[in-house]
């Protein structure tokens, strides 16, 4: 490892506008949700404690250590939906141990899903590597479902489905389909799928129509724990 001092987010981010603070009178509860194989890298537990939280509105967070990602995902979401408390908060956050969060995230996602009344908001990230993509999966209006990533915009693309690396759910839509939510397929069967998009698949197998979309104005880094590069 490189000797580094880690301090503060040093990446890109829009300032925070009094707009962005308008919508904080409304119940804003959230769980945070991070599966983690038990390691965090410091830049993003430095990037997850610089996390903005909305005035007087409730948060708290959950850590899954050591399952499957898909696994974690649906233990933690029937931890909730199972706890009399957090089950009636509005919403789920899920976080990766690998993606850097601008301190505005949290705040940025609330304010555009009540402005836009979205079942699912992601950030905006990229796939890791050389030509990697960006996370926004396939467009609503082609009439032949596909999950081709769509081109960022400076606003929000409404789109098939996103990652999980830093995404709002309203906490009703898991009451809309029934679980397992995240499973990750991978056999002539079932296909291809990673945890995230098999939940957006799941929930058209299911009848369920969901509005998803992502906010290219939140900027999320996707780290390289072995490099140390950000794409």
């Amino acid at each position: 490892m490189t000797p580094q001092v880690i301090m503060g987010w040093t990446g890109e981010t829009e300032p925070v506008r009094n707009d962005m603070l308008a919508h904080t009178y409304r119940d804003l509860s959230t769980v945070i949700v991070m599966p983690t194989r038990g390691t965090i890298p410091a830049r993003v537990v430095d990037s997850f404690m610089s996390l903005m939280r909305p005035p007087n509105s409730k948060t708290t967070q959950l850590f899954i250590a050591g399952m499957e990602v898909g696994h974690a995902y649906n233990e933690a979401v029937s931890m909730i939906l199972a706890n009399d408390e957090l089950a009636k908060w509005k919403y789920v956050l899920t976080v990766e141990e690998d993606n850097l969060l601008p301190p505005d995230a949290l705040i940025g996602l609330q304010r555009e899903m009540v402005a836009g009344n979205w079942d699912v908001l992601g950030a905006l990230y990229w796939t890791k590597g050389e030509g990697g993509v960006p996370q926004i999966w396939g467009d609503p209006y082609d009439p032949t479902e596909n999950y081709r990533p769509q081109r960022p915009t400076d606003g929000v693309v409404e789109c098939n489905g996103t990652g999980m690396g830093c995404t709002l759910f309203n906490m009703d839509t898991f009451r809309k389909i029934e679980p397992p939510w995240f499973v990750t397929h991978n056999s002539v069967e079932a296909g291809q799928f990673t945890q995230d998009l098999a939940f957006y698949n799941a929930a058209r197998k299911q009848g369920v129509e969901l509005c998803v979309g992502v906010d290219c104005r939140i900027k999320v880094g996707h780290l390289d724990v072995n490099t140390g590069e950000v794409w």
